[in-house]
């Protein structure tokens, strides 16, 4: 799935005349990570990590799964289609804010067509300024290329803080 990411944010004019080094060093970084999240070809959610509200959803996620930005961006992650076990969601969620770190292997998810996709999926917690957010990262449809499927059920990884990653008995699948 090749993409070009023409969006306004993007491409957007920044004046920079009348501002500091500082200040055109900001725009631009800012710039660069826009950019970098819009054109990326994996699926990237960013929710807040208090509330699992998603503040941002970049275009190859809303590409893969076939829901409009709107129907990601202000929503709790199992408010969306594509991630409707709440029960599930729910749980990992919580084992997300515990453990700042959670990641499936070949989770199903269900695009808005019905198609079945493939994805591995990876979430952390980090903090912006002194708000908790965390990242999801989806390994495109794994059916396309991304990694060979493998006929097996989704496993949940944890690791707890300053640990390695280990399997978790039972770990149900968003």
């Amino acid at each position: 799935m090749k993409r070009t990411v023409t969006t306004e944010k993007a491409s957007a004019n920044i004046p920079v005349s009348g501002q500091t080094g500082v200040d055109q060093a900001l725009i631009k970084s800012e710039l660069r990570y826009r950019r970098l999240f819009e054109s990326a070809q994996d699926g990237i959610l960013i929710l807040n990590a208090e509330t699992g509200l998603i503040n941002d959803v970049n275009p190859y996620l809303i590409d893969m799964l076939g829901y409009s930005r709107e129907e990601f961006v202000e929503k709790k992650l199992w408010e969306v289609g594509a991630f409707k076990d709440i029960e599930a969601s729910r749980n990992s969620f919580l084992a997300l804010q515990k453990n700042e770190f959670i990641r499936y292997e070949n989770l199903p998810l269900r695009t808005k067509g019905g198609r079945l996709v493939q994805v591995e999926f990876v979430s952390n917690v980090y903090l912006v300024g002194d708000n908790p957010s965390c990242g999801e990262h989806l390994c495109g449809d794994r059916q396309l290329g991304c990694a060979p499927v493998r006929p097996s059920l989704p496993r949940l990884l944890v690791r707890g803080k300053g640990s390695r990653t280990r399997p978790v008995a039972g770990g149900n699948a968003l």
